[in-house]
């Protein structure tokens, strides 16, 4: 049975969720590649993918039925977290070689990484390819890596 045909059931959307990807579906290791644009290469097409999913049809309604659900918006928080964790693991290690701006906001950086994803998939509807990702990741790597401050 889809998603779809779940809630129109009358299954809880707590239910579908579950039913759908068990703990709201797996998620993506760490990849520490020792490259951080590889990491986000990575972590950001496993986001693109999630979202083409059963999870990903979910999240719409998921997220707004949290806003009213604390049992849901528990499960989505967690859901949330446990996905960004690799990005912040990534960026602490890039961040610790040196590798972006001093004091730079990493989760910031994280919202700027996977905002192009849920763009495209909830909003505009503009198609996904295989090279997206890439592209995101390097857009934003170009305006965080470190490098000679021009004062002025």
């Amino acid at each position: 049975m889809g998603i779809g045909l779940v809630v129109a059931a009358g299954v809880s959307l707590v239910g579908a969720v579950i039913a759908a990807g068990g703990s709201m579906g797996p998620c993506p290791s760490d990849p520490d590649t020792g490259n951080l644009r590889d990491d986000l290469v990575i972590l950001i097409g496993s986001l693109t993918a999630t979202m083409a999913t059963p999870v990903g049809a979910l999240l719409p309604a998921t997220i707004d039925e949290s806003a009213r659900n604390p049992e849901l918006r528990t499960r989505l928080d967690a859901f949330v977290d446990a996905r960004r964790e690799p990005v912040r693991a990534a960026l602490g290690r890039a961040d610790a070689r040196g590798e972006l701006w001093k004091g730079i906001d990493r989760e910031l950086v994280a919202d700027l990484l996977a905002g192009p994803v849920f763009t495209r998939v909830l909003i505009t509807g503009v198609p996904i390819d295989h090279g997206f990702a890439a592209r995101v990741v390097d857009t934003v790597l170009s305006g965080v890596f470190a490098r000679p401050r021009v004062e002025g």
